[in-house]
């Protein structure tokens, strides 16, 4: 897949870099696609990749996006217990900086995750708490 090709290759320049931030994103990136792709194993190596670096820099953002995609990771895997908890490290950094898309997409999660546990009426709650309000008018 030409994502991860492109991923590798960017990885590769900011591996030696002192450019962090940039190779932290590689690193969420990379986990992401890799999750999508079924490589469970190394997508949570990169993932912890950049969240260990976000904390290193002290980037709260990049850190919330790290448990974010860690949060998927592990509802792919169905450690539902973990997803939530990742979910909701995530959820408090995107509202204190007004990260709006983040948060709809981690409620969603959260529904998603409720839902697979036949918890209907938490799935329902976080569904209609992850549409935008300003997506209604």
């Amino acid at each position: 897949m030409l994502s991860t090709e492109y991923g590798f290759k960017a990885l590769k320049i900011f591996e030696n870099s002192f450019r962090s931030k940039k190779k932290s994103l590689c690193y969420l990136a990379l986990g992401r696609t890799l999750v999508e792709l079924g490589n469970q194993i190394k997508a949570k190596e990169f993932i912890l990749k950049s969240i260990a670096y976000a904390k290193a820099l002290s980037d709260s953002i990049l850190m919330a996006e790290g448990y974010r995609e860690y949060s998927y990771l592990m509802a792919e895997q169905k450690l539902y217990d973990s997803a939530l908890y990742y979910c909701d490290l995530a959820i408090p950094i995107f509202e204190r900086n007004n990260y709006n898309l983040d948060i709809s997409i981690l409620y969603g999660r959260k529904s998603r995750v409720f839902f697979n546990l036949k918890n209907f009426d938490r799935s329902r709650y976080f569904a209609y708490k992850g549409i935008p309000i300003d997506s209604l008018y």
